[in-house]
């Protein structure tokens, strides 16, 4: 969760943590997060023009399963969704993990709940 940066997306901070630290393709990339790798190459390269520098990564006792990604949601919304409903954390806990708004993150989450209610 320590990878997160208000100066990117959380798709291209996702993109760029696992093709720079875990160095992975762009097509074993594309797997994991269930997106084409001409977008993931284009995300990493778009992140890597915003922030060229190394991802800062800390302890935290908080990690996310790329396994939460095997859908066809957002990368923020399965965050959201999996940090408040398997972890049990507060909107204003995950704002601050993520670097984002409060609202923002509400909004997420609501809008998942939605749409998985209107999928059954």
């Amino acid at each position: 969760v320590s990878i997160f940066t208000k100066k990117l997306r959380v798709l291209e901070t996702l993109t760029k943590y696992l093709k720079e630290e875990l160095e992975l393709s762009y097509h074993q990339i594309g797997a994991i997060l269930n997106r084409d790798e001409r977008n993931i190459w284009h995300t990493y390269n778009y992140a890597n023009k915003k922030y060229p520098d190394k991802l800062k990564i800390l302890d935290s006792k908080y990690f996310i399963p790329v396994s939460i990604f095997q859908n066809k949601l957002g990368a923020l919304e399965n965050i959201a969704l999996y940090l408040k409903d398997e972890l049990g954390l507060s909107y204003h806990n995950i704002a601050e993990l993520l670097e984002r708004d409060d609202r923002t993150i509400w909004t997420m989450y609501n809008r998942v709940k939605k749409k998985i209610k209107d999928e059954k």
